[in-house]
C-alpha cells in the first residue's frame, strides 16, 4: 500500500492512502506472480483440437505428468466452455478416475 506523500512543495506527487502503488510492466512479470504467470506460458497447446491433443500428449511424455491442468483464454464464457469441449472430443473416454484420459 502507498502512503500519502509528507512533501508537499509540489515536486514528489501526492498518493493517496489505500491506493497500491503504481507497478510497471517489468515489475508486475518479476514479481512473484508476474513469474507463475511466465512460467506457465511457456507451454501452450494452440491450434486444431488433434493439434492440441498431440501436443499434450507430447508435454506429458517430456514432464512425466500424471495429470494436467487445463486452462483456456477465452473472453466470452460459451467459447470458454466450447476449448473444453473441443478438447473432450480428442481426448477419449474418461479413464478409471472419472476424468478424461489425455
Amino acid at each position: 500500500m502507498a502512503v500519502e506523500s509528507a512533501d508537499r512543495s509540489g515536486s514528489e506527487p501526492a498518493v493517496l492512502i489505500g491506493q497500491p502503488a503504481p507497478m510497471t510492466h517489468r515489475a508486475i512479470l518479476e514479481s512473484p506472480a508476474g513469474q507463475q504467470i511466465l512460467q506457465k506460458s511457456q507451454h501452450s497447446a494452440v491450434g486444431t483440437p488433434t493439434q492440441a491433443k498431440d501436443y499434450l500428449d507430447a508435454f506429458v511424455t517430456h514432464a512425466d505428468a500424471d495429470e494436467l491442468i487445463v486452462s483456456t483464454q477465452a473472453s466470452r464464457t460459451e467459447t470458454w466452455i466450447r476449448s473444453f469441449e473441443l478438447l473432450a472430443d480428442v481426448a477419449g473416454p474418461p479413464g478409471p478416475s472419472g476424468f478424461l484420459a489425455i
